[in-house]
């Protein structure tokens, strides 16, 4: 990054400071995830479906929907509407849907349109938290590969993000100057995968829609699934302090955490308005960031 400062971003005055300070919040309709419980009993005759890593991979993601028999489009085109045809089914995604493709948020939104389908009949769809959900909630993109670069379908994310915030900032200073200035909350992110880190992190753009409704662990009928596993220690230390406490609270208390932690902004300073005077202090700024989320 370089330095920011200018005449112009300094004359937005006060009108502007709960921009500059509050976190991105733009309407993500198509990755809303319907809230489900960690505890789910089983009906009669339910099939419960269980898929593992995604890790981007959209095309195999459809192939895995459709052997379940869950899936159908509208035609034969798979960019054609997606239908629920799975009743009272349950599916369960055990986590890692992120990195090492570059179908991640494509798979993401089919998971959520279908889970928002399915709710509707009876059944359900469930997504649980892998590490790589975690890694990339830290600023942790390691595993970001893709056949391309891995941050494609991030980039398209991030330009309607540039276009909303434009927007939002030129009712205040006007349309052209708010135009100039869609695209500095990316700043804040000193060039480390602004777009895929804003919309991961506690607080960010997934937090409320997505995020806080995935789960650490779930039952589903007499099956706890979980990503990696899940210990007595684990349950030991989420047991409430008192003599009725079991696994079940344990669990949902566990999940509580994660819901907690997920929507918390953890670090003290957001500037989507780009105003920093030099660019050790960006450097600073994402540091404080980054070590805040982990």
């Amino acid at each position: 990054p370089t330095s920011t400062t200018s005449s112009t971003s300094t004359t937005v005055g006060s009108s502007v400071e709960h921009f500059r300070t509050t976190p991105l919040s733009l309407p993500h309709s198509r990755y809303t995830l319907p809230p489900t419980s960690e505890i789910i009993p089983s009906k009669p005759h339910q099939r419960i479906v269980a898929l593992g890593d995604v890790h981007g991979d959209y095309d195999q993601l459809l192939v895995a929907l459709r052997l379940a028999r869950v899936l159908k489009f509208d035609s034969n085109n798979s960019n054609s509407t997606p239908r629920w045809i799975g009743g009272e089914t349950m599916v369960v995604q055990i986590g890692d849907v992120l990195d090492r493709g570059d179908g991640e948020l494509r798979a993401t939104r089919l998971l959520c349109e279908l889970g928002r389908q399915a709710e509707v009949v009876g059944g359900g769809v469930t997504m649980l938290f892998g590490n790589h959900e975690a890694l990339n909630m830290e600023g942790m993109f390691d595993y970001v590969w893709g056949t391309k670069d891995g941050n494609t379908e991030f980039e398209d994310f991030g330009a309607s993000m540039d276009a909303a915030a434009g927007k939002r900032l030129g009712e205040v200073v006007g349309e052209e100057v708010g135009s100039k200035m869609g695209n500095r909350w990316r700043i804040q992110y000193a060039n480390h995968e602004p777009a895929r880190w804003s919309a991961y992190e506690p607080g960010g753009l997934l937090a409320r829609p997505l995020l806080s409704r995935m789960k650490v662990a779930a039952v589903v009928g007499r099956t706890v699934f979980v990503h990696a596993g899940l210990t007595p220690q684990h349950l030991e230390y989420y047991k409430d302090n008192d003599d009725n406490s079991d696994g079940r609270t344990a669990l949902t208390n566990m999940n509580r955490a994660a819901r907690e932690y997920i929507l918390t902004t953890h670090h003290e300073f957001t500037n989507n308005t780009g105003q920093y005077d030099s660019v050790d202090q960006v450097v600073k700024e994402a540091n404080k960031r980054l070590s805040a989320n982990a």
